[in-house]
């Protein structure tokens, strides 16, 4: 019994030695981590890439191995690296977190839940320039739609390439495809870009009246534009932030006799045909968190182009665009966004005059309207307040989506331009004014970059109304 009891305090006096131990190592490393300002990373750790290259990780990274950086700093770095990581496109979830020893190195752990990546899906989308403008102004009229099939496959090979086909009938006729890389091979820089489109159209948009657009279309339902187009890109990841995009177009289009008649200036020289060849430049720098809804950070892009015809003098242009994106307080946002664009040697033609309301750029409330010209700008302020969060299941179970999340924003916004256009056409009132919008409205926001924006707005023209827009990333 009292070799027992001797054995009992000799474990017991271990057990004690040996927390002891485990104590002071910690307050050892501890002491370590405020005596030392930084760590060195030595070694990068990724979990879920079932199908993602491992060099596609290592080209989102700020720091690679053995490279040293401030302890302080760490929280930042792993915030960092999960934007980059979102904004390929290629996940649902990225968790990051660097761990660090009592040796000051550090490991990156990197865990990712992948999306789906094929979807062979049926093609819907109506014609016109926007939800609204189909839904209201053309009363949802079945006849305005392009149905087809879009095969689209994201990570291809799982070096985040990606190849698209579209073969479209209905309204119009449409067959195009497109193969993405974004780097020729893992210890490149440089990515490439094939794309080639043939479309025909039976409505043309032939001039703008009342600040619209006027679509013409023949009894007989016939033809009356035809476009082929071939363009080959080269990109360029110049550092962690920032790209160069090179793009060479080829452009072949016509319009039909009847529509010439109608207006004899859609192409330069009151031609039937318009061939030209293009070069572009693209240079953008990205800081924000998450392209599609940003919370905090700004992105630049600067295009410069010039279009080259056949006895028509080079067309120039050059555009400015820019999102910034801060949170004022907790669950608020407020974005700028702002957009320019200058056109130099430009001829008289409609088909090089279009401006604002036909991309990305139109003044929310003006929906309805374009505004031709040669140069102009335009500004969206909006201030977001984020409501309510929640998680809904899907209704076919899958092991990669086992809820949806959904996020909704209420806003505020205030919107302006100004189009400047020496070539004054009098059926048009929006030309060389300060054009003005505000409004409100909500927007929700779910997984595969689903955004569902509804807007009340106000225009300076007195008009009112509800207006929607939608995109998705597929």
């Amino acid at each position: 019994m009292w070799r027992t009891f001797n054995l009992f305090r000799i474990l017991l006096l271990a057990g004690f030695l040996f927390v002891f131990l485990i104590c002071k190592a910690q307050v050892d490393s501890n002491k370590m981590m405020l005596h030392y300002d930084s760590i060195v990373i030595r070694d990068v750790f990724i979990e879920g890439n079932h199908k993602t290259k491992n060099y596609i990780f290592e080209k989102e990274l700020f720091y690679m191995k053995n490279q040293k950086i401030a302890v302080k700093d760490t929280n930042y770095y792993d915030t960092l690296i999960q934007n980059q990581l979102f904004n390929t496109g290629l996940f649902l979830t990225v968790k990051s977190k660097i761990k660090i020893n009592e040796l000051l190195q550090g490991n990156f752990n990197i865990q990712v839940k992948e999306r789906w990546y094929f979807f062979p899906l049926p093609y819907i989308k109506f014609i016109d320039r926007n939800l609204s403008t189909f839904l209201i102004e053309n009363k949802a009229d079945l006849t305005r739609l392009n149905y087809g099939i879009k095969f689209s496959y994201y990570n291809l090979s799982g070096r985040n390439d990606k190849l698209f086909l579209w073969i479209v009938t209905g309204y119009n006729n449409m067959i195009a495809t497109r193969y993405q890389i974004p780097f020729i091979h893992k210890k490149s820089n440089l990515g490439l870009s094939f794309e080639f489109k043939y479309s025909n159209q039976k409505e043309l948009n032939l001039q703008t009246i009342n600040n619209q657009q006027y679509f013409y279309r023949t009894t007989t339902n016939a033809v009356n534009y035809i476009s082929q187009n071939y363009m080959i890109t080269l990109f360029k990841r110049q550092a962690f932030f920032s790209n160069h995009t090179f793009s060479l177009q080829c452009s072949f289009n016509q319009i039909s006799d009847s529509a010439l008649a109608i207006n004899p200036s859609y192409f330069p020289n009151k031609a039937l045909k318009y061939a030209y060849g293009e070069l572009q430049h693209q240079y953008s720098y990205n800081r924000l968190n998450y392209s599609v809804f940003p919370e905090n950070g700004y992105l630049l892009k600067l295009n410069s182009s010039v279009r080259i015809a056949e006895s028509v003098l080079p067309l120039l242009q050059f555009q400015f665009q820019s999102t910034w994106a801060i949170q004022p307080h907790r669950n608020t946002i407020y974005t700028l966004q702002t957009w320019a664009k200058l056109k130099a040697l430009a001829n008289d033609a409609y088909f090089t005059q279009g401006l604002i309301g036909y991309n990305d750029n139109q003044p929310r409330g003006l929906e309805y309207y374009v505004v031709d010209g040669l140069r102009g700008f335009t500004v969206k302020n909006t201030f977001y307040v984020h409501m309510f969060g929640l998680k809904m299941k899907p209704m076919v179970h899958q092991k990669k989506l086992k809820h949806i999340p959904f996020k909704l924003y209420g806003h505020v916004f205030s919107d302006f331009g100004y189009a400047n256009n020496d070539v004054l056409f009098s059926r048009n009132t929006l030309n060389n004014k300060f054009l003005y919008t505000a409004g409100a409205g909500i927007d929700i926001l779910s997984i595969y970059d689903f955004l569902l924006n509804i807007d009340y707005s106000f225009n300076q023209l007195g008009k009112n109304g509800v207006y929607l827009r939608f995109s998705i990333g597929f």
